[in-house]
């Protein structure tokens, strides 16, 4: 099929300051630059307007176009940051009377504050990392990857920047962004700086507390709140929240910022009347989980619980971290080492806890722990749900004679829970390959979900050799 396209007139860009002047050693020209910038402008054009017959497209050209713009995407940001790069370090930006770099960048880029600040922070580690900057451009990496890296290396402290610009750091980086979405990439990595830099963990707490605050003002219209916590102290208040806000029902009118109100008002009526009626949700007493390897165990049970003592302890071994893999500041883990019920959940390398048989159908709350502890969220792989909000499914059905157990229970979200059901689909366990990171650094187990007739629908082990691909139009893991 031929398509004859109509480009529209497009106003050029500005005049480069230096516009045909040639610089020495063969570089081109301002010319020559404006003349590639307009090319490329009349060419990615050229293809937006050819993507507005797309709907005749065969699958397979769809996905290949869609590869070329996230492709495009990729050298866009690259490109980009090199210029602008070297545009703020000419200080041409300050003629201005703009606040910052970030400010000027939101001004003349158009796209607002939190904008401007993201392309300044991805320009200046790009700059700083070059082969993570081949890498976007290659297409090895997405821009969401580069923006979580940026955004770790912006708060981090000296070590944790000087390793991250070595050829080692950016290699050890970019096997960890290749092999992970960029959500997962964004809290491995964070873990990553935390077990070098421990210090700056408990540094950006300690700022995070210093400017916490909380309001409560009656108005006419009700009482307003307005507060800032602490990361640990929200996680705490958000599980609580979550704790007394069961699944919506069907005629349920109510938006989520409703629900969490209503959640409160719970909280503090429970509070009020000093009752001990077990909360709602099913998961039993809501608890703060903190998951800890062996080696960071030994290294915490050989301090005295100091934040100090902690925060030194801590260097070179996996950070203590919460059940979403976010690392745990040495202060908090230390008051809970010193005020709270410990449960402490010991993983053999094949996982193997305690089987309650088949006398329970329901796991309890310190199996479903333990599960959480191994599988890290739901084990559909590229399903990023956290463990929190996942179901315990057992692969061998309890209607099938199957136990009620930690090895025989695995977690999934409440869609892909009921896809297992509704599909008669098999959930089969696999040893933990060594370079799939739990919440605290050691490995989770891995997944393979088939249908009975031996397709392989979702595989965190990542391709298997034979497996059948996905049927035309059906995107991977569906």
């Amino acid at each position: 099929m031929t398509v004859t396209l109509a480009r529209p007139a497009l106003a050029g860009p500005r005049p480069l300051a230096d516009s045909g002047r040639r610089p020495t050693g063969g570089a081109p020209s301002g010319d020559d630059v404006q003349a590639l910038v307009q090319t490329a402008i009349e060419a990615l054009s050229a293809l937006a307007e050819a993507g507005r017959q797309s709907t005749s497209w065969s699958a397979e050209l769809q996905a290949a176009v869609l590869a070329g713009w996230d492709r495009l995407s990729g050298q866009v940001v690259a490109g980009r940051a090199v210029v602008l790069d070297a545009h703020l370090d000419s200080g041409a930006w300050t003629s201005r009377g703009d606040r910052d770099e970030a400010a000027w960048r939101a001004r003349t880029g158009h796209e607002g504050l939190a904008a401007g600040i993201a392309q300044v922070r991805t320009a200046r580690a790009l700059s700083a990392l070059p082969a993570v900057a081949s890498a976007l451009a290659e297409g090895a990496i997405t821009p969401t990857h580069v923006d979580q890296l940026a955004r770790i290396r912006a708060a981090a402290g000296p070590v944790v920047v000087q390793q991250l610009g070595t050829p080692d750091g950016q290699d050890e980086v970019l096997q960890l962004a290749a092999r992970t979405d960029a959500r997962t990439f964004g809290r491995s990595l964070a873990r990553w700086a935390a077990q070098r830099e421990p210090a700056t963990v408990q540094s950006r707490h300690d700022a995070q507390r210093a400017a916490r605050f909380l309001t409560l003002a009656d108005t006419p219209d009700g009482t307003a709140v307005r507060g800032l916590l602490d990361t640990s102290t929200g996680r705490r208040l958000r599980l609580a929240l979550e704790s007394v806000t069961p699944a919506p029902a069907v005629d349920d009118e109510r938006s989520a910022e409703q629900r969490r109100a209503d959640a409160l008002g719970t909280l503090a009526e429970r509070v009020l009347s000093a009752t001990d009626e077990d909360l709602p949700g099913g998961l039993g007493r809501t608890q703060v989980s903190v998951v800890l390897s062996e080696r960071t165990w030994v290294s915490v049970r050989g301090t005295s619980g100091s934040t100090v003592g902690l925060v030194e302890a801590l260097v070179g071994v996996p950070p203590a971290v919460d059940d979403d893999g976010s690392p745990v500041p040495a202060s908090e883990l230390s008051r809970l080492l010193c005020d709270c019920d410990l449960t402490r959940i010991v993983l053999t390398a094949e996982s193997v806890v305690t089987d309650l048989g088949r006398t329970t159908r329901l796991h309890t709350p310190r199996l479903r722990r333990a599960i959480a502890a191994r599988d890290g969220g739901c084990a559909w792989a590229g399903c990023t749900l956290p463990a929190r909000y996942c179901q315990v499914h057992h692969p061998h059905w309890w209607s099938r004679g199957g136990g009620t157990s930690v090895d025989n229970g695995v977690l999934l979200c409440s869609f892909h829970h009921h896809e297992v059901h509704r599909r008669d689909l098999a959930v089969t366990r696999h040893p933990a390959p060594p370079d799939r990171a739990g919440p605290a650094g050691s490995p989770v187990a891995a997944y393979t979900i088939t249908e009975a007739s031996g397709r392989v629908l979702a595989d965190s082990r990542g391709p298997v050799a034979g497996a059948h691909p996905p049927e035309p139009g059906e995107p991977p893991g569906s």
